[in-house]
């Protein structure tokens, strides 16, 4: 009797550390699971293009492209104004700017429109894409484009003298630069020149030119802030001319050249 007595208190023992045990794993397991589960995920931006919207020349050409986007993410982006994203075509992506030329900053739930610029001549345009810092981005389709010119974006401040320009291949140049004219009634009055030199050889048939501030619109004061020259002109030439009056709040401004043109 004694030795089953012994048998017995032992299994008991036994069975009570068991029981603690698997007690204090459960109690350890749960513990990491409610841990865990109070974690937050890692905010990340998405960036999605609610609508885009060809910008048409003479000709149907689709000289650019206005885009809306939308942050739909949890996290901030940054879209950068130098090289906002791409233009697809028949041969392939051509790097594409924005206008007007600066930085985006579009938290979670914000929305921004510019205007998406190809730098270099698209045979059927027929989707845009825009790229913001890490890597994210957002694509749209376009329709009914044939093709869109070389597109230049060029930002100037409101100084006296200050200028940019982008040579093309063939010798081509464009340019534009930035005049002071007088202070009227508080405003600082500039002159904003634009101008595309043609060396010889080379045959310009198409030349559109416009002018937005910085906040994306055309200047109150200047007349004609877009101008469009479909004539031919063969090099050596130029074509140059000039918005004004530019108010001194307007700036920085970004000019948009696009032209069409030949050369040997």
């Amino acid at each position: 009797m004694a030795r089953r007595g012994l048998s017995g208190a032992v299994a008991a023992a036994l069975l009570v550390l068991v029981s603690v045990a698997a007690a204090l794993l459960l109690y350890l397991w749960a513990g990491s699971v409610a841990a865990g589960g109070g974690q937050r995920p890692h905010a990340l931006p998405a960036l999605k293009i609610d609508a885009v919207e060809p910008v048409r020349g003479a000709g149907g050409r689709c000289v650019y492209f206005r885009v809306y986007v939308r942050n739909v993410g949890t996290a901030t982006t940054v879209i950068d104004g130098n090289a906002s994203g791409y233009v697809e075509g028949l041969e392939g992506a051509v790097a594409a700017a924005s206008a007007p030329l600066r930085e985006r900053r579009l938290a979670p739930g914000d929305s921004a429109s510019f205007s998406l610029v190809p730098l270099w001549a698209v045979n059927r345009p027929g989707r845009v894409r825009v790229v913001a810092s890490g890597g994210v981005e957002a694509s749209a389709s376009v329709r009914g484009c044939g093709v869109s010119p070389i597109g230049t974006v060029l930002l100037l401040p409101a100084v006296d003298g200050a200028s940019a320009s982008r040579r093309l291949p063939g010798g081509v140049v464009v340019g534009a630069r930035v005049e002071y004219v007088t202070a009227s009634g508080g405003e600082t009055l500039y002159r904003v020149w634009y101008n595309v030199s043609l060396p010889a050889g080379v045959t310009l048939t198409y030349l559109r030119a416009e002018i937005l501030t910085v906040d994306g619109v055309h200047p109150v004061w200047a007349g004609n802030p877009v101008v469009e020259y479909t004539s031919t002109v063969s090099g050596p030439n130029y074509v140059a001319d000039y918005w004004e009056p530019v108010r001194e709040s307007e700036f920085p401004v970004t000019v948009v050249v696009s032209v069409e043109y030949s050369y040997s």
